[in-house]
Protein backbone atom coordinates (compact mmCIF):
# COMPACT_ATOMS: atom_id res chain seq x y z
CA UNK A 1 0.00 0.00 0.00
CA UNK A 2 1.42 3.61 -0.49
CA UNK A 3 2.73 5.18 2.69
CA UNK A 4 3.55 8.95 1.12
CA UNK A 5 0.46 10.99 -0.77
CA UNK A 6 1.48 14.34 -2.47
CA UNK A 7 -1.15 16.72 -3.82
CA UNK A 8 -0.16 19.93 -6.66
CA UNK A 9 -1.22 21.26 -9.98
CA UNK A 10 0.25 21.17 -13.33
CA UNK A 11 -0.84 22.53 -16.89
CA UNK A 12 -1.55 19.67 -19.19
CA UNK A 13 -0.13 19.78 -22.87
CA UNK A 14 -3.28 19.57 -24.70
CA UNK A 15 -5.45 21.96 -22.29
CA UNK A 16 -7.33 23.98 -24.49
CA UNK A 17 -6.31 27.06 -23.47
CA UNK A 18 -2.13 27.30 -21.70
CA UNK A 19 -4.22 28.63 -18.07
CA UNK A 20 -6.36 25.67 -17.72
CA UNK A 21 -4.70 23.44 -14.84
CA UNK A 22 -5.18 20.02 -13.49
CA UNK A 23 -4.93 18.74 -10.35
CA UNK A 24 -2.52 15.76 -9.24
CA UNK A 25 -2.10 13.17 -6.81
CA UNK A 26 0.36 11.02 -7.12
CA UNK A 27 0.97 7.68 -4.04
CA UNK A 28 4.64 6.57 -3.07
CA UNK A 29 6.05 4.37 -1.36
CA UNK A 30 8.56 5.26 1.83
CA UNK A 31 11.49 5.60 -0.36
CA UNK A 32 9.50 8.42 -2.64
CA UNK A 33 9.60 5.36 -5.78
CA UNK A 34 6.35 6.07 -7.32
CA UNK A 35 3.41 3.72 -7.36
CA UNK A 36 0.84 5.66 -9.86
CA UNK A 37 -0.36 9.38 -10.11
CA UNK A 38 -3.92 10.47 -10.42
CA UNK A 39 -4.95 13.25 -12.49
CA UNK A 40 -8.34 15.40 -11.88
CA UNK A 41 -10.32 17.56 -13.85
CA UNK A 42 -13.54 19.62 -13.38
CA UNK A 43 -16.20 19.12 -15.86
CA UNK A 44 -19.40 21.18 -16.59
CA UNK A 45 -22.39 18.97 -16.58
CA UNK A 46 -24.21 21.87 -18.89
CA UNK A 47 -21.19 21.70 -21.18
CA UNK A 48 -21.35 25.27 -20.91
CA UNK A 49 -18.17 25.98 -19.17
CA UNK A 50 -15.44 23.66 -20.49
CA UNK A 51 -12.16 25.63 -19.30
CA UNK A 52 -12.18 24.69 -15.51
CA UNK A 53 -9.28 25.01 -13.53
CA UNK A 54 -8.77 23.12 -10.43
CA UNK A 55 -5.66 23.51 -7.76
CA UNK A 56 -4.88 21.53 -5.73
CA UNK A 57 -3.38 22.98 -2.12
CA UNK A 58 -3.50 20.23 0.65
CA UNK A 59 -4.07 16.30 0.97
CA UNK A 60 -4.67 14.15 4.41
CA UNK A 61 -5.69 10.78 5.45
CA UNK A 62 -8.05 9.49 8.67
CA UNK A 63 -11.05 7.66 9.44
CA UNK A 64 -11.89 4.46 10.65
CA UNK A 65 -8.15 4.49 12.44
CA UNK A 66 -6.61 3.00 9.36
CA UNK A 67 -6.74 5.93 7.18
CA UNK A 68 -8.63 4.38 4.62
CA UNK A 69 -10.07 7.67 3.16
CA UNK A 70 -7.80 10.42 1.47
CA UNK A 71 -8.85 13.92 0.81
CA UNK A 72 -7.80 16.56 -0.47
CA UNK A 73 -8.73 20.39 -1.01
CA UNK A 74 -7.81 23.35 -3.49
CA UNK A 75 -9.52 25.55 -5.30
CA UNK A 76 -11.19 26.13 -8.87
CA UNK A 77 -13.02 28.40 -11.41
CA UNK A 78 -16.54 28.28 -10.67
CA UNK A 79 -17.26 31.20 -9.28
CA UNK A 80 -18.20 34.00 -11.71
CA UNK A 81 -16.79 31.56 -14.82
CA UNK A 82 -13.68 30.86 -15.90
CA UNK A 83 -12.30 34.01 -18.09
CA UNK A 84 -11.61 35.83 -15.29
CA UNK A 85 -8.88 34.09 -14.58
CA UNK A 86 -9.29 33.39 -10.77
CA UNK A 87 -9.31 30.57 -8.62
CA UNK A 88 -12.16 31.48 -6.68
CA UNK A 89 -14.57 28.63 -5.79
CA UNK A 90 -13.63 26.14 -2.81
CA UNK A 91 -13.29 22.00 -3.86
CA UNK A 92 -12.81 19.58 -1.57
CA UNK A 93 -12.68 15.46 -2.70
CA UNK A 94 -12.59 12.50 -0.58
CA UNK A 95 -11.58 8.70 -1.99
CA UNK A 96 -11.65 5.66 -0.47
CA UNK A 97 -8.78 3.88 0.00
CA UNK A 98 -8.76 0.12 -0.71
CA UNK A 99 -5.99 -2.62 0.43
CA UNK A 100 -3.99 -2.47 -2.20
CA UNK A 101 -4.15 1.49 -1.91
CA UNK A 102 -6.35 2.81 -5.02
CA UNK A 103 -8.55 5.61 -4.32
CA UNK A 104 -12.00 5.76 -4.96
CA UNK A 105 -14.23 9.07 -5.46
CA UNK A 106 -16.10 8.80 -2.27
CA UNK A 107 -17.37 12.38 -2.23
CA UNK A 108 -16.68 15.75 -3.69
CA UNK A 109 -17.98 19.21 -2.68
CA UNK A 110 -17.88 22.76 -5.09
CA UNK A 111 -18.26 25.48 -3.19
CA UNK A 112 -18.27 29.40 -2.92
CA UNK A 113 -17.07 30.89 0.61
CA UNK A 114 -18.17 34.34 0.87
CA UNK A 115 -16.05 35.81 3.13
CA UNK A 116 -15.30 39.29 2.13
CA UNK A 117 -16.89 41.34 -0.67
CA UNK A 118 -16.42 40.97 -4.43
CA UNK A 119 -17.07 37.40 -5.63
CA UNK A 120 -14.28 37.23 -7.69
CA UNK A 121 -11.92 37.47 -4.63
CA UNK A 122 -13.72 34.82 -3.11
CA UNK A 123 -11.08 31.79 -1.95
CA UNK A 124 -10.62 28.37 -1.56
CA UNK A 125 -9.46 26.02 0.60
CA UNK A 126 -6.01 26.03 1.36
CA UNK A 127 -5.46 23.78 4.63
CA UNK A 128 -6.91 20.46 5.62
CA UNK A 129 -6.05 18.11 8.65
CA UNK A 130 -8.09 14.89 9.32
CA UNK A 131 -9.06 12.80 12.49
CA UNK A 132 -11.53 9.36 12.05
CA UNK A 133 -14.50 11.20 11.45
CA UNK A 134 -13.96 14.52 10.74
CA UNK A 135 -12.17 16.67 8.58
CA UNK A 136 -10.87 20.43 9.27
CA UNK A 137 -10.47 22.92 6.44
CA UNK A 138 -9.23 26.29 6.14
CA UNK A 139 -8.38 28.95 3.53
CA UNK A 140 -5.77 31.41 3.68
CA UNK A 141 -7.31 34.38 2.36
CA UNK A 142 -5.74 35.29 -0.82
CA UNK A 143 -6.75 34.36 -4.12
CA UNK A 144 -4.85 32.44 -6.82
CA UNK A 145 -4.45 34.27 -10.53
CA UNK A 146 -3.61 32.08 -13.15
CA UNK A 147 -1.31 33.75 -16.28
CA UNK A 148 -0.58 31.63 -18.99
CA UNK A 149 1.41 28.40 -17.97
CA UNK A 150 1.98 29.95 -14.04
CA UNK A 151 -0.10 29.95 -11.11
CA UNK A 152 0.92 33.52 -9.64
CA UNK A 153 -0.14 33.43 -6.08
CA UNK A 154 -0.72 36.81 -4.79
CA UNK A 155 -1.75 38.09 -1.44
CA UNK A 156 -4.86 39.76 -0.66
CA UNK A 157 -3.62 43.43 -0.83
CA UNK A 158 -6.75 45.22 1.22
CA UNK A 159 -6.51 48.37 3.24
CA UNK A 160 -9.20 46.38 5.20
CA UNK A 161 -9.38 43.65 7.82
CA UNK A 162 -8.43 40.14 6.51
CA UNK A 163 -10.76 36.83 6.15
CA UNK A 164 -10.35 33.25 6.29
CA UNK A 165 -12.69 30.53 6.79
CA UNK A 166 -12.28 27.25 8.28
CA UNK A 167 -14.65 24.42 8.82
CA UNK A 168 -15.20 21.02 10.00
CA UNK A 169 -16.11 18.54 7.78
CA UNK A 170 -17.84 14.97 7.78
CA UNK A 171 -15.82 12.05 6.33
CA UNK A 172 -18.71 9.87 6.04
CA UNK A 173 -21.00 12.22 3.32
CA UNK A 174 -19.39 15.44 3.11
CA UNK A 175 -21.66 17.00 5.12
CA UNK A 176 -20.51 20.58 7.08
CA UNK A 177 -20.85 21.12 11.13
CA UNK A 178 -19.70 24.56 11.00
CA UNK A 179 -18.16 26.96 9.07
CA UNK A 180 -16.96 30.17 10.85
CA UNK A 181 -15.53 33.53 9.29
CA UNK A 182 -12.24 34.79 11.23
CA UNK A 183 -11.74 38.51 10.75
CA UNK A 184 -8.43 39.59 11.83
CA UNK A 185 -7.73 42.76 12.58
CA UNK A 186 -10.07 46.62 11.48
CA UNK A 187 -10.37 48.91 8.82
CA UNK A 188 -7.28 49.97 7.93
CA UNK A 189 -4.85 47.42 9.03
CA UNK A 190 -3.55 43.92 8.34
CA UNK A 191 -2.54 44.60 4.72
CA UNK A 192 -1.14 42.13 2.39
CA UNK A 193 -2.15 39.56 4.64
CA UNK A 194 -2.14 36.10 3.96
CA UNK A 195 -4.42 34.99 6.93
CA UNK A 196 -3.74 31.43 7.73
CA UNK A 197 -0.90 29.62 6.59
CA UNK A 198 -0.82 26.48 8.76
CA UNK A 199 -3.25 24.10 10.07
CA UNK A 200 -2.19 21.27 12.93
CA UNK A 201 -4.80 19.50 14.34
CA UNK A 202 -4.57 18.17 18.16
CA UNK A 203 -6.61 16.28 20.41
CA UNK A 204 -7.67 19.22 22.16
CA UNK A 205 -7.62 22.27 19.46
CA UNK A 206 -7.41 22.94 16.18
CA UNK A 207 -3.68 25.33 15.85
CA UNK A 208 -3.43 27.90 13.23
CA UNK A 209 -0.82 29.90 12.21
CA UNK A 210 -1.52 33.47 10.62
CA UNK A 211 0.47 36.08 8.62
CA UNK A 212 -0.03 39.22 8.36
CA UNK A 213 1.93 42.54 7.77
CA UNK A 214 2.76 46.03 8.06
CA UNK A 215 -0.32 46.82 11.25
CA UNK A 216 -0.15 44.73 14.61
CA UNK A 217 2.34 42.33 12.67
CA UNK A 218 3.82 39.84 14.77
CA UNK A 219 3.98 36.01 16.08
CA UNK A 220 0.03 35.60 15.18
CA UNK A 221 -1.51 31.85 16.18
CA UNK A 222 -5.05 31.21 16.50
CA UNK A 223 -6.63 28.29 18.35
CA UNK A 224 -10.04 27.13 18.12
CA UNK A 225 -12.18 24.16 19.73
CA UNK A 226 -13.16 21.41 17.16
CA UNK A 227 -16.38 20.90 18.26
CA UNK A 228 -17.81 24.00 17.41
CA UNK A 229 -15.26 26.45 15.79
CA UNK A 230 -15.16 28.67 18.54
CA UNK A 231 -11.54 30.40 19.43
CA UNK A 232 -10.04 29.69 22.64
CA UNK A 233 -7.13 31.26 24.70
CA UNK A 234 -7.49 34.22 22.14
CA UNK A 235 -7.85 37.86 23.14
CA UNK A 236 -8.05 40.64 20.72
CA UNK A 237 -6.21 39.13 17.77
CA UNK A 238 -9.58 37.95 16.25
CA UNK A 239 -13.23 37.73 15.80
CA UNK A 240 -15.40 34.79 14.24
CA UNK A 241 -19.19 34.69 13.23
CA UNK A 242 -20.53 31.62 11.78
CA UNK A 243 -21.25 31.09 7.75
CA UNK A 244 -24.51 29.83 7.06
CA UNK A 245 -25.57 27.88 3.68
CA UNK A 246 -26.40 31.28 2.08
CA UNK A 247 -25.13 33.67 -0.47
CA UNK A 248 -25.38 36.62 1.70
CA UNK A 249 -21.82 38.03 3.07
CA UNK A 250 -20.65 36.10 5.63
CA UNK A 251 -21.96 32.69 4.10
CA UNK A 252 -21.44 29.45 1.40
CA UNK A 253 -22.93 28.38 -1.05
CA UNK A 254 -22.89 24.61 -2.58
CA UNK A 255 -22.63 24.91 -6.39
CA UNK A 256 -24.13 22.27 -8.32
CA UNK A 257 -23.70 21.62 -12.53
CA UNK A 258 -20.06 20.00 -12.32
CA UNK A 259 -18.68 16.68 -11.75
CA UNK A 260 -14.78 15.41 -10.87
CA UNK A 261 -12.78 13.12 -13.89
CA UNK A 262 -10.13 11.22 -12.58
CA UNK A 263 -7.46 9.31 -14.49
CA UNK A 264 -5.13 7.07 -12.92
CA UNK A 265 -1.42 6.13 -14.29
CA UNK A 266 0.51 3.24 -12.62
CA UNK A 267 4.17 3.19 -11.91
CA UNK A 268 6.91 5.19 -12.79
CA UNK A 269 7.91 5.37 -15.98
CA UNK A 270 7.04 9.27 -16.85
CA UNK A 271 8.76 10.38 -14.03
CA UNK A 272 12.46 11.48 -13.33
CA UNK A 273 13.74 12.44 -9.78
CA UNK A 274 16.50 15.06 -9.97
CA UNK A 275 17.32 15.56 -6.27
CA UNK A 276 14.42 16.50 -4.10
CA UNK A 277 12.76 17.88 -7.81
CA UNK A 278 10.41 15.60 -9.81
CA UNK A 279 10.06 16.45 -13.43
CA UNK A 280 7.44 15.09 -15.91
CA UNK A 281 9.34 14.16 -18.64
CA UNK A 282 6.44 13.77 -20.78
CA UNK A 283 4.60 17.28 -20.23
CA UNK A 284 5.65 20.65 -22.01
CA UNK A 285 5.48 21.78 -18.38
CA UNK A 286 6.93 21.15 -15.38
CA UNK A 287 4.61 20.18 -12.27
CA UNK A 288 5.27 23.78 -10.86
CA UNK A 289 3.01 23.81 -7.86
CA UNK A 290 3.29 20.80 -5.47
CA UNK A 291 1.83 22.01 -2.27
CA UNK A 292 1.75 19.21 0.33
CA UNK A 293 3.51 15.91 0.99
CA UNK A 294 1.68 13.37 3.53
CA UNK A 295 3.49 10.50 4.80
CA UNK A 296 0.85 8.00 6.01
CA UNK A 297 3.35 6.41 8.87
CA UNK A 298 3.59 9.63 11.13
CA UNK A 299 -0.34 9.68 10.87
CA UNK A 300 -0.84 8.21 14.22
CA UNK A 301 1.79 7.37 16.67
CA UNK A 302 3.62 4.49 16.46
CA UNK A 303 3.04 1.76 19.69
CA UNK A 304 5.13 -1.02 20.80
CA UNK A 305 4.74 -4.68 21.03
CA UNK A 306 6.50 -8.30 22.03
CA UNK A 307 7.29 -10.59 19.49
CA UNK A 308 8.75 -13.42 17.75
CA UNK A 309 11.29 -12.53 14.35
CA UNK A 310 10.05 -14.02 11.32
CA UNK A 311 9.23 -17.95 11.89
CA UNK A 312 7.89 -20.81 9.36
CA UNK A 313 4.50 -21.84 9.66
CA UNK A 314 5.78 -25.09 11.35
CA UNK A 315 7.82 -23.28 13.72
CA UNK A 316 5.46 -20.27 14.14
CA UNK A 317 3.83 -20.70 17.47
CA UNK A 318 6.70 -22.19 19.50
CA UNK A 319 8.89 -19.55 18.09
CA UNK A 320 10.69 -17.26 20.95
CA UNK A 321 9.55 -13.63 22.14
CA UNK A 322 12.25 -11.48 21.97
CA UNK A 323 11.82 -8.61 19.85
CA UNK A 324 10.18 -5.30 20.30
CA UNK A 325 8.80 -4.12 17.34
CA UNK A 326 5.94 -1.08 16.37
CA UNK A 327 2.64 -0.66 14.89
CA UNK A 328 0.29 2.00 13.77
CA UNK A 329 -3.31 1.23 15.47
CA UNK A 330 -5.31 2.17 18.37
CA UNK A 331 -5.51 -1.37 20.36
CA UNK A 332 -3.49 -2.72 22.74
CA UNK A 333 -1.71 -4.46 20.02
CA UNK A 334 -1.90 -5.40 16.37
CA UNK A 335 -4.77 -5.85 14.91
CA UNK A 336 -5.67 -6.76 11.17
CA UNK A 337 -5.34 -3.71 8.97
CA UNK A 338 -2.67 -2.26 11.48
CA UNK A 339 0.86 -1.72 9.83
CA UNK A 340 3.96 -3.20 11.91
CA UNK A 341 7.74 -2.32 11.44
CA UNK A 342 10.59 -2.91 12.41
CA UNK A 343 11.90 0.67 14.23
CA UNK A 344 10.24 3.92 15.32
CA UNK A 345 11.25 5.23 12.06
CA UNK A 346 8.85 3.24 10.20
CA UNK A 347 10.89 0.79 8.69
CA UNK A 348 7.99 -1.74 7.30
CA UNK A 349 8.74 -5.61 8.92
CA UNK A 350 8.50 -8.40 6.00
CA UNK A 351 5.50 -10.71 5.44
CA UNK A 352 5.41 -13.34 7.29
CA UNK A 353 4.44 -15.14 10.81
CA UNK A 354 5.00 -13.57 13.83
CA UNK A 355 3.92 -14.61 17.06
CA UNK A 356 3.05 -12.63 19.79
CA UNK A 357 1.67 -14.30 22.73
CA UNK A 358 1.63 -17.57 23.93
CA UNK A 359 -1.19 -18.55 21.51
CA UNK A 360 -1.27 -16.26 19.01
CA UNK A 361 0.43 -15.17 15.99
CA UNK A 362 0.43 -12.40 13.40
CA UNK A 363 0.53 -13.44 9.27
CA UNK A 364 2.10 -10.12 7.61
CA UNK A 365 1.32 -9.22 4.22
CA UNK A 366 3.32 -6.86 1.76
CA UNK A 367 3.98 -3.06 2.90
CA UNK A 368 3.80 -4.45 6.81
CA UNK A 369 0.34 -4.91 6.70
CA UNK A 370 -1.24 -7.44 9.23
CA UNK A 371 -3.66 -9.76 7.66
CA UNK A 372 -5.23 -11.62 10.25
CA UNK A 373 -4.19 -12.33 13.94
CA UNK A 374 -4.18 -16.04 14.67
CA UNK A 375 -4.40 -18.75 17.39
CA UNK A 376 -1.99 -21.45 17.58
CA UNK A 377 -4.73 -23.94 17.51
CA UNK A 378 -5.76 -23.05 14.37
CA UNK A 379 -4.08 -23.35 10.92
CA UNK A 380 -1.60 -21.03 9.05
CA UNK A 381 -2.47 -21.23 5.79
CA UNK A 382 -2.89 -18.66 3.01
CA UNK A 383 -5.60 -18.46 0.52
CA UNK A 384 -4.99 -18.10 -3.06
CA UNK A 385 -6.95 -18.09 -6.36
CA UNK A 386 -5.96 -20.56 -9.49
CA UNK A 387 -7.07 -21.64 -12.51
CA UNK A 388 -7.38 -24.60 -14.95
CA UNK A 389 -4.10 -26.81 -14.42
CA UNK A 390 -2.16 -27.69 -17.73
CA UNK A 391 0.98 -29.74 -17.88
CA UNK A 392 2.29 -27.79 -20.09
CA UNK A 393 3.00 -23.65 -20.13
CA UNK A 394 1.63 -23.43 -23.88
CA UNK A 395 -1.62 -20.55 -23.13
CA UNK A 396 -1.01 -20.68 -19.72
CA UNK A 397 -1.34 -17.55 -19.60
CA UNK A 398 -4.58 -16.53 -21.49
CA UNK A 399 -6.76 -18.18 -19.02
CA UNK A 400 -9.59 -15.39 -17.73
CA UNK A 401 -10.37 -16.23 -14.52
CA UNK A 402 -9.72 -17.75 -11.55
CA UNK A 403 -11.71 -21.67 -11.09
CA UNK A 404 -10.65 -22.46 -7.26
CA UNK A 405 -9.23 -21.42 -4.20
CA UNK A 406 -6.13 -23.17 -2.82
CA UNK A 407 -4.38 -22.41 0.55
CA UNK A 408 -0.40 -22.53 0.94
CA UNK A 409 2.43 -22.02 4.32
CA UNK A 410 4.66 -19.65 2.15
CA UNK A 411 4.51 -16.08 3.76
CA UNK A 412 4.17 -14.57 0.24
CA UNK A 413 0.84 -13.88 -1.20
CA UNK A 414 1.38 -16.70 -3.71
CA UNK A 415 3.92 -19.74 -3.41
CA UNK A 416 6.95 -19.96 -4.72
CA UNK A 417 9.80 -22.91 -4.44
CA UNK A 418 9.45 -24.93 -1.42
CA UNK A 419 6.07 -23.61 -0.51
CA UNK A 420 3.28 -26.63 -0.25
CA UNK A 421 0.21 -26.03 -1.33
CA UNK A 422 -2.83 -27.28 -0.04
CA UNK A 423 -7.02 -27.91 -1.56
CA UNK A 424 -8.25 -26.75 1.60
CA UNK A 425 -7.54 -24.58 4.43
CA UNK A 426 -5.35 -27.22 6.44
CA UNK A 427 -2.58 -30.00 5.97
CA UNK A 428 -4.55 -32.75 5.31
CA UNK A 429 -5.06 -32.52 1.80
CA UNK A 430 -1.69 -31.52 -0.77
CA UNK A 431 -2.17 -30.45 -3.87
CA UNK A 432 -1.63 -33.84 -6.58
CA UNK A 433 0.90 -32.73 -9.68
CA UNK A 434 1.32 -36.56 -10.57
CA UNK A 435 3.97 -36.43 -13.88
CA UNK A 436 4.02 -32.53 -13.51
CA UNK A 437 1.35 -30.08 -13.57
CA UNK A 438 0.97 -26.28 -13.98
CA UNK A 439 -1.44 -23.71 -12.12
CA UNK A 440 -1.76 -20.28 -12.78
CA UNK A 441 -2.57 -18.09 -10.38
CA UNK A 442 -4.82 -14.73 -10.36
CA UNK A 443 -5.03 -11.65 -8.64
CA UNK A 444 -8.78 -10.41 -6.77
CA UNK A 445 -10.91 -9.74 -9.68
CA UNK A 446 -11.91 -10.81 -13.42
CA UNK A 447 -8.21 -10.40 -14.88
CA UNK A 448 -5.85 -12.94 -16.21
CA UNK A 449 -3.11 -14.53 -13.97
CA UNK A 450 -0.31 -13.09 -12.46
CA UNK A 451 2.13 -16.15 -12.96
CA UNK A 452 1.82 -20.22 -12.77
CA UNK A 453 3.77 -22.52 -10.31
CA UNK A 454 4.30 -26.40 -11.58
CA UNK A 455 4.10 -29.53 -9.02
CA UNK A 456 5.64 -32.41 -9.32
CA UNK A 457 4.51 -35.84 -6.92
CA UNK A 458 2.05 -35.60 -4.72
CA UNK A 459 3.41 -33.77 -1.39
CA UNK A 460 2.07 -30.27 -2.71
CA UNK A 461 5.64 -28.94 -3.06
CA UNK A 462 6.23 -26.14 -5.72
CA UNK A 463 9.28 -26.99 -7.94
CA UNK A 464 9.25 -23.96 -9.87
CA UNK A 465 7.47 -20.62 -10.27
CA UNK A 466 7.37 -18.58 -13.26
CA UNK A 467 5.58 -15.10 -13.75
CA UNK A 468 3.11 -14.62 -16.86
CA UNK A 469 4.12 -11.59 -20.10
Amino acid sequence: MPQVYTAGTLVPPNAQIQSITEGVIVAWEFNLTMIGKYLMRINSTTGSEPDLSLNLRGIDFGGETTGDNVCVVGCNTLVGGSSDNVLNGAFISCFDRSSTGSLTTKWTKFMSLNIFTGLSSQVGWEHIQMDETHIYVATRGTRLTISGDTQSDNQFDTPGPAYAAVAKIKISDGSIVWIKRFQFGTSGSFQNAKGITSLALRPDALYASISVLYIDAGYDYLKINPSDGSSIGVSGLSASVTMPNTANLPGYSILTGYNLTTTYTAGSSNVTTVSVTLDETDLNSTVSNQWHIEPTYVKYPLNTFSSSVNSSAAAVCSATINQTYYFQGTGTGPAAGDNIFSNASGTVLPSGRYRTTSTEFLLVGSNGLVESVNNCSGNTLKPFLVGNPQSSDTNICSQASAQATYYHDGSGTFPVVNDIVYLFNNTNNPVDGGTGMNWPYFPAGPVGPDGWFRITGSTGTVQSQTNCP
